[in-house]
């Protein structure tokens, strides 16, 4: 009993002395001075008898105080997850820079635009077709006569440019031509008849549009798109070191001289010029100035009509210099229709094409109104239903006729969802 006791005794002074270090330790801790004073705060009005009122509303307003100043404190300290969050955003950022495709280069397209005020107005359906099928990534030069700035602002408030990236067109003066290259160009174009002249610029765009344009697309208006440009564009990286221009062969049995001299005869419809390398070539050059001479093979009467076109066939023949300087455009670029020599022997097999059909080239006038339509749904998703229209309503395009057989090849081998593949005609 006495054990049991004694053993008790020393149990409670264990206890007692365990929890006077405890208080003595959190008595040590930070803000413990804070809470004793707030301890004896509170033992001193208990000992005034509970504490007078205006005593009581001090200390709460006191304690209300540190409170918010706590809550300041830890307002001021960045929240761990934010900071792990931006932490993040800016690692996801720089693999996203890391990892991203490089920026396509831009597409150059040019045309021709010289003549009345609304002369540019003929190439608005050609860039909304483009439009339909690009990423923003292409750029169009206009080439003009008259000064750029009133044209440009012509071209904005009429109605046809609406919509358009105005942003990415550029009006180019041939006013701004050195002396020397319009001496030149004078000089190439004497021969030259009708609308000749003017086609006679395209030779020459390396001494029109500025050194910051290095490749261009040249393009007539009277095409129509089936896919992405950037496929043509992509066909500069096949020239050879030596080539200079790339064109599509004439799909009719035209160039007859020309191909008897081992010549090709070229279409001038779509073009491939590598500017930059005309620039740096003395030998074209040297080409252009000697047909300016006529001191090269040309047709009797000179260039004629079809100006750039005949120059470029002419400048193919053995013995001109100049074969080197062509590269062959695949004939689904530049897919023609006409059938103004439909009647010619062996007109069929020259329209031949085993490429797809990219790009149409409505080159003959009775065309015209089928090109206009088409035109009108720039996607060409409508070009089948245009097709069974002028097939079934159009009187030039009546079955058993050269024209009718021109517009099926359109449907079965242009047309999206008609096949859309190469084949010939």
């Amino acid at each position: 009993m006495l054990r049991t006791l004694g053993l008790l005794s020393m149990l409670g002074l264990s206890c007692a002395a365990l929890w006077g270090a405890e208080v003595y330790s959190k008595s040590q801790e930070p803000g413990a001075e804070t809470s004793t004073a707030n301890f004896g705060a509170a033992r001193r009005l208990r000992a005034k008898g509970g504490g007078r009122a205006p005593e009581r509303q001090q200390w709460r307003r006191q304690k209300r105080r540190e409170k918010q100043q706590l809550l300041r404190s830890e307002r001021r300290r960045p929240p761990l997850a934010d900071a792990a969050s931006n932490a993040s955003a800016a690692m996801r950022a720089a693999v996203a820079a890391a990892t991203a495709a490089p920026r396509l280069e831009m597409i150059e397209v040019c045309f021709l635009a010289m003549g009345k005020p609304t002369q540019v107005d003929y190439a608005v359906s050609i860039i909304r077709n483009i439009e339909a099928h690009a990423a923003s990534d292409v750029r169009y030069h206009m080439i003009v006569d008259k000064p750029p700035a009133p044209l440009a602002a012509q071209m904005r408030q009429r109605s046809v440019w609406r919509g358009l990236p105005m942003d990415r067109v550029r009006l180019q003066t041939i006013a701004d031509m050195p002396s020397e290259a319009r001496t030149l160009y004078k000089a190439l174009s004497k021969t030259a008849t009708g609308p000749g002249p003017l086609y006679l610029f395209k030779p020459l765009l390396h001494l029109v549009l500025p050194e910051s344009v290095k490749r261009v697309i040249v393009l007539d208006t009277d095409l129509f798109l089936f896919t992405n440009l950037r496929g043509m564009w992509d066909l500069f990286g096949r020239f050879d070191a030596q080539q200079l221009i790339g064109l599509a062969q004439e799909q009719c049995p035209s160039y007859q001289e020309v191909r008897a001299l081992g010549g090709r005869g070229y279409n001038g419809g779509v073009q491939l010029l590598h500017l930059e390398r005309m620039r740096n070539s003395k030998p074209y050059e040297a080409l252009m100035w000697r047909h300016a001479r006529r001191q090269l093979p040309m047709k009797p009467g000179g260039i004629g009509w079809l100006g750039d076109q005949t120059l470029y066939s002419w400048m193919s023949v053995n013995g001109s210099g100049a074969e080197w300087l062509f590269f062959e455009l695949p004939c689904g670029w530049n897919r023609q229709i006409g059938t103004h020599m439909a009647g010619w022997k062996g007109f069929w097999k020259a329209h031949r094409c085993a490429e797809p059909c990219a790009l149409l080239h409505g080159n003959f006038a009775n065309h015209k109104q089928f090109m206009e339509a088409l035109k009108e749904d720039p996607t060409g998703a409508s070009c089948r239903a245009v097709v069974r229209r002028f097939r079934r309503n159009d009187h030039l395009f009546r079955d058993h006729t050269p024209d009718a057989r021109m517009l099926d090849m359109v449907g079965a081998k242009c047309c999206r969802g008609g096949g859309g593949g190469g084949g010939g005609t």
